[in-house]
């Protein structure tokens, strides 16, 4: 199975610039007026999802697979890491002797789960899951102040035949995510894992591997693991490419199309994608309800013009919803400032590990949840009370904290 490179996230790096004021006594007080308060970072992100800080995420573990998340970055002191955390790579082959299709998971022990960093160079695949933990767990950035963070750095380069490992210039590998939280998974549940990187919610289609990644996706509920996955960045109506009869692109389309534009993007589904793959929210009536997939909207509440949406299928509709994902404060891997760095940071990459830290505060209160209810809660309370709302752009909604956590619980006992 030929890997892809996936990158779900889009790193913006800004210089940071403080800000001052001054004061002076005033009407007989000759006390100094106190320079206003700079905002918090994320300030806004957080207003628009009615999320107040801090969260509580007691006795709850959240895996951040992806790229290398570096631990030691000032933004999670205090955080507690996972020791199951580590350095995965995926293999799939055809075995020989059954006929058949068959993946496996290499663990490598001579790696970490740290960001693979060639000093001198500024890395999105070096960066990305610090961006990503950071606005779950970051102490400044994030929205959790307890829990516990396991880290997956995932990657599809390796061999579990030859033992080899070299994730450097190599994306983020959904498969070796699965395998790494369902084989890690059976003596410590691991509660909500976030896949912040391109088909993190689609596996291949039964028909072409024999329903060898449908297995093993599986397992995600068997382990009642909820998934909160990126919707991905390439401006794709997912109802179009997976529930709809549109034909695909005129022959020629790659020649006349530049690589990554929109209508690129759009015709490589069209021509690829939907005869390979399955959504999950579409085509899998069981697993759909662990996963859910999270829109990037701007600070007007409509989604970023880069986003993949749901389009017109209800079906597919009720597994999304949208969170903000444009110049959100994030921690951040580069040379000079390694456990030091920030950044700004835009993508549905972004996006989704607000509603994951969202998904770990719900989880921690009502504690005899499912991991699958609590996914639940957060499509039903959903804000749709804005202007221009429309659940083909934004799904059930954008993501409402409070609402989520003022449910009632018995309404979601058995999901």
């Amino acid at each position: 199975m030929q890997a892809v490179r996936y990158l779900a996230g889009v790193s913006i790096l800004l210089a940071l610039s403080g800000c001052g004021g001054g004061g002076g006594g005033g009407g007989g007080n000759d006390k100094a007026t106190p320079p206003p308060r700079a905002p918090e970072p994320n300030a806004k992100a957080h207003a628009m999802i009615n999320a107040e800080k801090p969260l509580r995420s007691t006795n709850i573990i959240i895996a951040v697979a992806d790229s290398g998340t570096n631990t030691n970055h000032e933004e999670f002191e205090g955080t507690s890491i996972d020791g199951r955390s580590g350095a995965f790579s995926y293999e799939s082959w055809f075995d020989t002797e059954t006929l058949t299709l068959k993946n496996g998971l290499f663990t490598f022990d001579g790696d970490d789960h740290f960001p693979d960093y060639d000093v001198g160079a500024i890395s999105d695949e070096a960066g990305h899951g610090t961006q990503v933990a950071s606005l779950i767990f970051g102490k400044s950035r994030g929205l959790l102040t307890d829990g516990t963070l396991l880290v997956f750095d995932v990657t599809a380069a390796g061999e579990v035949s030859q033992g080899t490992f070299n994730p450097k210039g190599i994306g983020p590998s959904t498969r070796a995510a699965v395998l790494a939280a369902t084989e890690k998974s059976s003596a410590h549940k691991i509660d909500f894992m976030n896949l912040s990187m391109r088909d993190a919610d689609v596996y291949w289609s039964p028909e072409n591997d024999g329903g060898l990644d449908r297995d093993t996706f599986q397992k995600i509920k068997d382990r009642d693991i909820g998934v909160i996955a990126g919707a991905g960045n390439m401006s794709i109506n997912l109802s179009e490419i997976y529930a709809s009869d549109t034909p695909d692109c005129e022959e020629g389309w790659r020649e006349s199309e530049e690589y990554g534009t929109p209508n690129y993007n759009r015709c490589y589904y069209l021509s690829s994608s939907r005869k390979m793959l399955d959504l999950i929210p579409y085509d899998d009536d069981i697993l759909r309800n662990n996963f859910i997939s999270v829109i990037a909207v701007k600070n007007n509440k409509q989604p970023a013009e880069f986003s993949n949406i749901p389009g017109t299928e209800p079906k597919i509709q009720e597994r999304f919803i949208s969170a903000p994902g444009v110049l959100l404060d994030t921690a951040t891997v580069r040379d000079g400032e390694i456990n030091t760095g920030y950044t700004s940071s835009t993508g549905t990459s972004f996006a989704a590990p607000l509603v994951t830290a969202a998904a770990g505060a719900v989880k921690s209160k009502f504690t005899s949840l499912s991991s699958a209810a609590v996914l639940q809660i957060l499509l039903d309370t959903a804000n749709q009370d804005f202007d221009g709302y429309d659940p083909k752009q934004h799904g059930m909604g954008i993501l409402d904290v409070e609402a989520a956590l003022n449910v009632n619980p018995n309404d979601y006992i058995g999901l």
